[in-house]
C-alpha cells in the first residue's frame, strides 16, 4: 500500500532511538488482532498478559520490566478494555438496570449500555488509580493514552459486539488521545 510513505513500524522507530520494546497485550498476547505481524514483532519482548482480570492488573506485570535495567524503555499496554459480552468481575454496578446475562438480544439498549458503562468505570478508574501509583514510582515516565476503537450501542440488537468493518459509526471512531505524565513542566 502507498499509504504509508516510511514503511517503519513504531516498533522500529523506538528501536533506531534506542528504547528496549515490549508488548503486553492482555486480550490476545499479540496474536490475531490489532493487526500485528510475525515480521513486525521480531524485535519486540512479547510478554504474556491476558491471564489479568482487570486494566489495573498490568501494572504487576509492568514492575518487573521497569526493575530490570536502566536502559529507556518503549511498552505498549493492549489492555483489557470494555468488550462485549461486559461481564462484571465482580466491581459495583453505578448504572441501572444493567444486562441479566450476557445475551444481548435479551437486553434492551438501556441495559447494554449500562453495562458497557459499568464496565468502562471499573477498568478506566482502576487503571488510572494503578496509574498514579506507578507515576510516583516511576516519575520519568510518559504514557500515551488512546483506545484502538470507540463502541456504538446506539441499536445494540442491529450491530456486531465489536466493529463493524464494513459500515462503521462515528462512535467506533471516537476514542480518547491523552498525554500523561508525573511531571508539571
Amino acid at each position: 500500500s502507498d499509504l504509508f510513505i516510511d514503511k517503519n513500524t513504531i516498533w522500529d522507530l523506538a528501536a533506531q532511538a534506542g528504547f528496549n520494546n515490549y508488548l503486553l497485550d492482555a486480550q490476545h498476547n499479540g496474536k490475531g488482532h490489532n493487526f500485528y505481524t510475525e515480521k513486525e514483532l521480531e524485535n519486540v519482548e512479547n510478554i504474556r498478559a491476558s491471564d489479568i482480570e482487570s486494566d489495573a492488573e498490568i501494572f504487576a506485570l509492568l514492575e518487573p520490566i521497569m526493575e530490570e535495567d536502566i536502559a529507556p524503555k518503549f511498552i505498549y499496554l493492549g489492555l483489557k478494555g470494555a468488550h462485549f459480552p461486559f461481564v462484571n468481575y465482580g466491581f459495583k454496578e453505578y448504572f441501572q438496570p444493567a444486562m441479566k446475562s450476557t445475551n444481548m438480544l435479551d437486553a434492551t439498549p438501556e441495559e447494554v449500555f449500562n453495562s458497557y458503562r459499568n464496565l468502562v468505570r471499573a477498568n478506566t478508574n482502576g487503571f488510572f488509580e494503578a496509574l498514579q501509583h506507578f507515576l510516583t514510582k516511576y516519575p520519568d515516565t510518559l504514557v500515551i493514552y488512546t483506545s484502538d476503537h470507540g463502541q456504538d450501542l446506539s441499536t445494540p440488537k442491529n450491530k456486531k459486539t465489536h466493529c463493524d468493518l464494513r459500515n462503521p459509526s462515528i462512535d467506533e471512531g471516537t476514542v480518547p488521545m491523552l498525554l500523561i505524565t508525573s511531571q508539571a513542566d
